[in-house]
């Protein structure tokens, strides 16, 4: 008996913990109307701005939130949601009608945010996702939207953006994504075959963009890259095809100088198919852009400090080689130091004789360096 007792009494506060626990769960609020947020008469019962995680908020009108509104919860967009302050998002978010943006939207780490209808960041509008946002309807971007590294952008609908897209996380498209500005990041990963018709812009410093299936650089498209050194510079990295046309655009970054014979390997590919219609430079230097099978390399052929001497002061011979080939001036011309380079930029070979021994080095394609008392110049050369 005292046993049952003791059984009832420890229920009893359970019972009450599990109905408040339900009561709670039922909290739904509905807003119908045209109007703030805050303009209670709009409610059937007003929620405030701090939406907790047991509640639901459903949106059957045209709502404007002009405050910093935290869901915790879950909030059904049906109509119209307009954002003119700040839009926090820790729970779940879903838009089956129109949500537009002229502030800030933050989908939190944990958020989940699922655009159904129509989501529109304006210009002047901010959208940082570091949860997970699912676009199946229509995402239309004309301010900054940042995927953050491990944020998830799901694009299976149509997703246009007309201002900055930053990925630094996954971005996944199974549906349509146009670039009519800039496509920047350091990502993790980005799938589905994407053409570009804007910018694109790797890294946030130099960085790498990585395009898991094919990449085409259409005619309008930009590729910026920059080069801060030898080792540190921007990369676009595309598993499957690369396919080229448009413009690259190089420019020095953090007071970085490239010599004369430098090598940058600033696209690779699976394929890489066509070539750049256009090639811009900083001031004072040139190059040559290398198309190989699989990579895209940037060779440096004059710069600032270039000086007489240049690739038509000297020849190579045999070229192809084999075993060996030797190196000829047209004029009285000391050697200081020949380096041979791989076209990943690796020095593998480096001289001070005029006949140099190149059985070890496999089959392919160098770069020569050649340094000499006037100055240096560089030439290509095959080994068979």
């Amino acid at each position: 008996m005292k046993f049952t007792m003791h059984y009832k009494a420890f229920l009893l506060p359970l019972c009450f913990l599990f109905i408040s626990f339900i009561v709670k769960a039922q909290n739904t609020y509905t807003f119908t109307g045209n109007g703030n947020w805050t303009n209670t008469a709009l409610w059937n019962v007003y929620p405030g701005t701090t939406i907790n995680s047991y509640d639901s908020v459903i949106i059957n009108g045209s709502v404007t939130i002009n405050n910093t509104l935290t869901n915790n919860g879950t909030v059904i967009n049906n109509n119209t949601l307009t954002n003119n302050g700040a839009l926090i998002n820790n729970g779940f978010l879903t838009n089956d009608g129109t949500l537009i943006s002229n502030n800030t939207i933050t989908n939190d780490f944990g958020g989940i945010l699922d655009n159904n209808g129509t989501l529109t960041n304006v210009l002047g509008g901010t959208l940082d996702n570091n949860g997970t946002l699912t676009n199946d309807g229509t995402l239309t971007n004309a301010g900054p939207l940042t995927n953050v590294l491990g944020g998830t952008l799901d694009n299976n609908g149509t997703l246009t953006n007309d201002g900055t897209l930053t990925n630094d996380g996954t971005l996944t498209n199974d549906g349509t994504l146009t670039n009519n500005n800039t496509l920047s990041g350091n990502n993790t990963s980005h799938t589905g075959n994407f053409s570009n018709a804007g910018i694109l812009s790797p890294g946030n410093l130099p960085g790498t963009y990585t395009f898991n299936n094919n990449y085409t650089h259409q005619s309008t498209a930009i590729l910026t890259t920059e080069l801060e050194s030898t080792t540190s510079f921007d990369v676009v990295a595309v598993t499957g095809t690369a396919t080229l046309a448009g413009r690259l655009d190089v420019s020095l970054f953090n007071g970085f100088t490239p010599s004369l014979g430098d090598h940058f390997r600033i696209l690779t590919a699976g394929t890489v198919n066509g070539t750049f219609n256009t090639v811009n430079l900083p001031e004072g230097y040139t190059c040559v852009v290398i198309y190989t099978a699989t990579d895209v390399i940037l060779e440096i052929t004059a710069t600032l400090n270039t000086t007489d001497f240049n690739e038509s002061s000297f020849a190579m011979y045999p070229n192809p080689a084999k075993d060996q080939f030797t190196i000829q001036f047209r004029s009285a011309t000391e050697l200081e130091s020949v380096t041979m380079y791989n076209l990943l930029g690796q020095a593998v070979l480096t001289s001070t004789e005029r006949s140099i021994n190149t059985s070890g080095l496999a089959s392919g394609m160098y770069i020569v360096k050649v340094k000499t008392n006037t100055g240096k110049a560089t030439k290509k050369l095959v080994i068979d």
